[in-house]
């Protein structure tokens, strides 16, 4: 599947900047203004636009009420599209290969582009001169099939056309590796934390994505689990994974355990944060928190033809430091999304 072709096609859809207005137009979907922006971070899911568009929506309707000045968007970076990552990955490499291939992905990737293109028009990039000694100018494409920010930076452009202003300008800088895969260490994400606590200041919005749960059919779930589980209540599934997730983001954020939260991350959740948590618990540190405001598990079986159950979780998360500090964003009420 060329998943950055599936999501630019929704986005394409003649429909689509309706559907943008009215989600970003929705009563009650964010704050009045967003609490102490440098130091909450909002993680919004990269799932279809039915599932991700509306908590997007949310995410950056509230950010553009805010009057913050930039945005820096922490994206996934999909390891199997990319080669280092595989390798580094993969045990049954020789070690020196593995390291090499780690230091290649290792901590930050960005982009020299000084606009992201969308098909709603461009939106302004920054951190590339800014920051170039602090992150890895992607000169070898390894990102040229990453899709994780693109919804996001359309929603972003959709927001400033509808305020009938310039878009916010976004650093769109994508997280490779934050463990070392033969040590499990973690000082990358210490390396990355410490310079987002240092050149990051408030007048700057931080949000992420993740999608925290890929579990089905085609996901590597045993043919007899699979039946087991396609007979069970999408209901029970969801509260499972909820507690799963909620577990597991606690075990990183309170125990501080970023080694069980990146095995739990990696194995039972299947989620793509997996990268990205042990950033945000080291930036946000001892005392961190979070909200998990909606979580739902989306329905993926008729975009990957595949048998049931195929789900993805789309989840809107708020996480905040020891003061207690989240991003303002309010729990949606259910089912109160347009169609």
């Amino acid at each position: 599947m060329n998943w950055k072709a599936f999501y630019r096609r929704e986005i394409e859809q003649q429909e689509t900047r309706r559907k943008l207005e009215d989600w970003l137009r929705a009563p009650g979907r964010a704050s009045d203004r967003l609490a102490a922006l440098g130091r909450g971070i909002l993680s919004f899911p990269h799932t279809a636009l039915a599932y991700a568009g509306p908590l997007q929506a949310q995410v950056v309707r509230a950010i553009y009420e805010s009057g913050v000045e930039r945005i820096l968007a922490l994206g996934v970076v999909h390891g199997s599209f990319v080669a280092p990552i595989c390798r580094a990955r993969d045990e049954h490499v020789e070690s020196g290969l593995r390291h090499r291939a780690f230091l290649e992905v290792r901590g930050g990737l960005g982009v020299a582009e000084s606009s992201l293109s969308t098909p709603l028009g461009e939106v302004p990039a920054w951190g590339a001169a800014e920051c170039a000694e602090l992150f890895r100018i992607d000169r070898n494409r390894l990102l040229k099939d990453e899709f994780s920010l693109d919804t996001f930076a359309a929603v972003c452009r959709a927001a400033a056309d509808l305020h009938g202003c310039r878009p916010i300008p976004v650093f769109p800088l994508y997280v490779g590796l934050t463990r070392d895969p033969i040590s499990g260490r973690f000082e990358a994400a210490a390396e990355m934390a410490a310079w987002l606590r240092e050149v990051v200041p408030p007048s700057t919005a931080v949000v992420t994505t993740g999608d925290l749960v890929h579990y089905g059919t085609a996901y590597g779930l045993p043919r007899e689990e699979a039946g087991v589980a396609a007979a069970a209540p999408v209901e029970e599934l969801e509260a499972r994974f909820r507690e799963d997730v909620e577990c597991t983001l606690h075990t990183a954020l309170t125990d501080r355990d970023m080694a069980e939260a990146y095995e739990r991350s990696a194995r039972l959740l299947q989620s793509d944060q997996r990268e990205i948590l042990p950033l945000i618990a080291e930036r946000l540190g001892h005392g961190a928190g979070f909200d998990l405001f909606s979580f739902a598990l989306s329905d993926y079986s008729e975009i990957l033809s595949s048998p049931q159950p195929c789900l993805v979780a789309s989840a809107l998360v708020g996480y905040w430091d020891g003061a207690g500090e989240t991003n303002g964003i309010e729990a949606p009420p259910q089912g109160a999304y347009p169609a």
